[in-house]
């Protein structure tokens, strides 16, 4: 019982995160909720991590994004939109300098929460979502559907619950189906995290978007009547 009531104790001290309509993520709430609700899972996880064969490379060197950084690609590129992309934005940067702190000695973790991080980043970069909570919510979601989190699980769920109590039915509604639409293209997506970004940096991002499995941009995502209902929501908050 103990377990249960931790847990919905640390949910309920971040219940800000809940807001679908919150206009910023609080990425150190986020942090405290992952990291409580999958400590049991991240030996296993480390271990898988390891496993891959680029791992290694970056344990023991750069990360993607700071490969993409240093070089210069042609226009059109997956590695010149995306560096472009992060100039403008760089949500990344923003949360790995957030969570400097909470580094470990260990390489392999560092490494590993990099990539996390970075597979995260590329998911806002090919989809078109933003960073309010909507759209990280969106993130989750896509990001659920290669590997499953107790986490993730908790902050879909306990706003959809959030959703229907404050905003009503259809806000609930629409929610469930923009995550619906979320997690089916990240079942046909390739999983990011395991993906060698380094070997697509020249290439065009059309041709990129068609190797990890997003030909398109999510259709209910952009359907502008959503779009309004949401700004009118926000406007009477």
């Amino acid at each position: 019982m103990k377990y249960f009531t931790d847990r919905w104790r640390l949910l309920k001290k971040h219940r800000s995160v809940m807001d679908p309509l919150r206009p910023v993520t609080p990425i150190e709430c986020v942090y405290d909720v992952v990291n409580t609700l999958d400590k049991d899972d991240t030996i296993q996880r480390l271990q898988k991590f390891k496993r891959w064969p680029v791992a290694k490379t970056l344990i023991n060197g750069k990360s993607f994004q700071e490969r993409i950084k240093e070089g210069n690609y042609a226009p059109g590129t997956f590695g010149d939109e995306y560096k472009q992309w992060m100039a403008k934005d760089d949500f990344a940067d923003l949360v790995i300098s957030v969570l400097g702190g909470k580094k470990t000695k260990s390489k392999l973790l560092n490494a590993y929460l990099k990539n996390t991080i970075i597979a995260h980043d590329l998911i806002h970069f090919f989809n078109g979502y933003g960073t309010d909570t909507l759209s990280e919510l969106n993130v989750l979601c896509f990001d659920q559907a290669k590997e499953w989190r107790r986490s993730w699980s908790a902050l879909i769920g306990i706003t959809a619950w959030f959703s229907l109590r404050r905003y009503g039915l259809y806000v609930a509604i629409v929610y469930l189906r923009w995550c619906i639409e979320a997690y089916n293209r990240g079942r046909r997506a390739l999983d990011f995290m395991y993906v060698d970004w380094e070997q697509m940096f020249d290439l065009p991002l059309d041709e990129v978007k068609i190797k990890v499995g997003i030909s398109d941009s999510p259709k209910l995502w952009n359907d502008s009547r959503l779009q309004k209902y949401k700004h009118v929501l926000q406007k009477q908050r």
